[in-house]
Order: C-alpha cells, then structure tokens, then sequence
C-alpha cells in the first residue's frame, strides 16, 4: 500500500469521527455516515431516520464536499505518483 493510499484510507475514517463530532456539539444530535460506493461519497443520516432540517443539512453537504475534495485530491496525487514511477502504466 502506497502512502497516499494509506492517507486516502485514514481521510475516510478521520473524516467521519470529526463530522459525527461536530455535528454533536452544533446540533446535539447524533449522525450515522457510510461511504456509498454507488455515489462514490459519504451518506449521512439521522439514527432515528428523520429529516434533516435546513441548516443540518447545509451542514452536512458542506462537510461531504469537503471530504469529496480532499480525498478527490489524494486520489489524484496517488495517481500522479503512479505515473511518474511507472510512465509506460505497465
């Protein structure tokens, strides 16, 4: 496993533990998230399956596009590393 790979790997959990975290001291509710790989992002949700109201969901889309964004940019430079260490993709 590459280093990205392993960064790649830690972003999705690290990620998941801050947002639950902040999602309970800015709302005092708990939220349960998984990684969809049909959407290829994090889905989040309520335990109870309730609705989102507005802001909690503002909140939660602004953290998904920011975990989208910083593992789009691992991934990427994974790829990059990939290249320049093999040319010939072989």
């Amino acid at each position: 496993m590459t280093k990205l790979e392993r960064m790649a790997n830690r972003l999705n959990g690290d990620f998941r533990n801050h947002l639950h975290q902040a999602f309970l001291d800015r709302f005092g509710k708990k939220l349960v998230t998984r990684y969809s790989f049909m959407l290829d992002r994090l889905v989040s949700e309520l335990p109870d399956g309730a609705d989102f109201t507005l802001e909690e969901s503002m909140f939660v889309v602004g953290y998904a596009d920011g975990y989208a964004k910083a593992l789009k940019t691992v991934r990427l430079a994974d790829n990059e590393d990939r290249l320049r260490r093999n040319p010939d993709g072989n």
